[in-house]
């Protein structure tokens, strides 16, 4: 099949600002989101914000992403 082109869109979960890692920045980016409603723009940084996988972003990924970085990387 020559001339089709595929993009494909990676997102790892919790890693909201794409930085590499999960870390407070993640939580605030989150937060701003459930608070200020669409903050967040692309299908990749809301994959990542979901992270109960429930298919919304809300307060419960925002805890959940808060717990995993007190944590140390364990929920």
């Amino acid at each position: 099949m020559t001339g089709n082109t595929f993009e494909y869109v990676v997102s790892v979960r919790g890693d909201v600002t794409g930085e590499g890692d999960i870390n407070v920045n993640d939580v605030v980016g989150v937060s701003r989101h459930v608070i200020k409603g669409n903050y967040l723009e692309g299908i990749e940084y809301i994959n990542a914000s979901d992270i109960n996988s429930d298919n919304k972003v809300d307060i419960n990924d925002v805890i959940r992403l808060a717990k995993y970085i007190i944590n140390n990387g364990e929920l």
